[in-house]
């Protein structure tokens, strides 16, 4: 349990005032003289004077309490001479002092003790015994060596306490820097993962877009031209790739179903490169077309198209091919109105 001053001297002068109380009792049951009692009584009403006092706020009370204990024992002993029978009183303004105040004031009280009995005594009988001088001086130095002990030991307490205060400060003020940087890095966390949303969102719209623009220009570049009611013509342009012969056959066979055409011109003078892949592609869209019942006649036909279309090894017994677009529509068969 931790006490403090203030507690600390509050509890000594109830215990001055408890024993003065007890002191007054055994006094007025034996028959005291009345000079002993009024001492007495006098002493508790300032003693309890001063706890108040001190109670209230005024620090001076414990001096106060030790000036005026000091003054009422060295008065009120009733024999005023150093003797081998010392009484234990004289040691009450000294314990006094050791609780409320400094070392000095311990070295004090006993002092005025001390002289308050020789100054008494008159110089008649007085009985110097130099074992009780040296013995009183050697409790009351124990004293005032407890007291050192005491407040060095306060003072090293009240020390550790300012450190664990400016630690403890410290300490907050860094927690605060530390909150102040981790909100601005969350912040800029934040900032850049909205960024990065952002444009995760423009990047989603733009492959959208693009989609869309590939669809188009897969559309447009892979029109379908009807030239009579029974025969149409789809002329191809650039790099057939993967998606865009699947295109071309997905395209073709809806434009003979819905047109119900019978005559299918694919024209490849526009096709940049027609290797083995782009061959089979093209010739699996002639077999599909077949199966609907449509007649496929191939035009633009370059000579490494045509080797890559026998390295296949495919029959194409059945294939009409010409060398440009006029030379089909002029035999064309007749069901189709183009001659």
């Amino acid at each position: 349990m931790q006490v403090t001053q203030r507690q600390s001297v509050i509890g000594f002068l109830g215990l001055l005032i408890v024993g003065g109380l007890i002191v007054l009792t055994f006094q007025i049951l034996s028959h005291e003289s009345l000079d002993q009692v009024l001492v007495t009584c006098v002493g508790l009403i300032v003693i309890g004077g001063l706890l108040i006092a001190y109670w209230r706020g005024w620090q001076h009370a414990p001096h106060a309490v030790v000036v005026i204990v000091t003054l009422l024992i060295t008065a009120s002993l009733e024999e005023p001479f150093l003797t081998e029978q010392v009484t234990f009183a004289v040691l009450i303004p000294p314990v006094i002092a050791l609780v409320f105040t400094r070392p000095a004031w311990v070295i004090g009280s006993a002092a005025v003790v001390l002289l308050g009995l020789i100054a008494r005594a008159q110089g008649v009988g007085v009985y110097m015994d130099p074992i009780t001088v040296v013995l009183y001086i050697m409790v009351v130095g124990g004293m005032v060596l407890a007291r050192f002990v005491l407040e060095t030991t306060s003072q090293a307490a009240e020390r550790a306490r300012r450190v664990a205060e400016e630690t403890a400060r410290a300490l907050e003020q860094a927690n605060a820097g530390l909150e102040a940087q981790v909100v601005a890095r969350t912040a800029q966390l934040q900032a850049r993962s909205d960024e990065q949303a952002r444009l995760m969102a423009e990047q989603a719209q733009l492959l959208d877009e693009l989609e869309r623009q590939q669809a188009t220009i897969r559309a447009q570049s892979m029109p379908v031209i009807p030239v009579s009611a029974t025969t149409i013509i789809m002329p191809l342009i650039g790099t057939l790739d993967t998606d865009r012969l699947r295109h071309l056959q997905r395209e073709a066979l809806r434009a003979l179903e819905n047109l119900s055409a019978r005559q299918l011109v694919l024209d490849i003078t526009g096709v940049s490169v027609v290797d083995s892949p782009v061959a089979q592609g093209i010739l699996a869209v002639v077999q599909a077309a077949r199966l609907l019942g449509a007649e496929v006649m191939l035009v633009g036909i370059r000579p490494e198209a045509a080797q890559a279309i026998v390295a296949l090894g495919l029959d194409l017994h059945d294939l009409r091919t010409y060398r440009d677009l006029a030379s089909a529509l002029r035999s064309a068969v007749p069901t189709n109105g183009v001659r």
